[in-house]
């Protein structure tokens, strides 16, 4: 299974049986010894577990004993974890705007679930970063919309995306052009 880091991984077993019990083993990507999971895994003894997946759970390997009500078993093939690691997929791009329009810059996110989404600005001749707030479209939001004035002429917007586990992902910046007519 490869997952996103931040989400569930789900693994799955089918078996035949009369009275059937469940019992979900892991192992270490280090290690060849098999461990029982516990019941702080959602599903440990049915057929269906789902695990958290974060970073150190990379290239864990995961297999299901199934027993019947006659004591007989059998051990599933190992399944590995893989975890997607987590990146900006794609970056704001420069935007040119006719003044009064409103313009858009968009971020995209991979690997990970996110929690959240701030987008800053910096003028054109300033070296600080900002944060927008709530009197801008999107401030929060994966697409930033900002009208676009002379005000705003060369502003730079990049947005701190928070990941699920509290990690903070920068974007690129992007530049904003604003075209004016005589």
């Amino acid at each position: 299974v490869t997952a996103a880091y931040g989400t569930k991984a789900v693994f799955t077993v089918e078996a035949v049986g009369d009275g059937l019990s469940y019992k979900w083993q892991y192992a270490t990507k280090k290690g060849v010894s098999w461990y029982n999971a516990t019941s702080a895994t959602t599903g440990y003894n049915t057929a269906e577990l789902k695990v958290a997946v974060n970073a150190s759970r990379d290239g864990y390997q995961y297999r299901c004993v199934v027993t019947d009500q006659y004591g007989n078993t059998a051990v599933s093939d190992a399944a590995r974890l893989t975890v997607e690691q987590a990146a900006i997929a794609a970056q704001p791009e420069d935007v040119t705007a006719d003044v009064s329009t409103m313009a858009s810059f968009s971020v995209a996110v991979s690997g990970a679930a996110v929690k959240g989404y701030l987008w800053q600005y910096k003028s054109a001749v300033g070296s600080k970063w900002y944060n927008l707030n709530s009197a801008t479209q999107g401030y929060n939001k994966d697409t930033l919309k900002v009208k676009a004035t002379i005000g705003r002429k060369g502003y730079s917007y990049r947005c701190v995306v928070t990941l699920a586990d509290g990690t903070k992902l920068t974007s690129d910046a992007a530049t904003l052009t604003v075209v004016t007519y005589p």
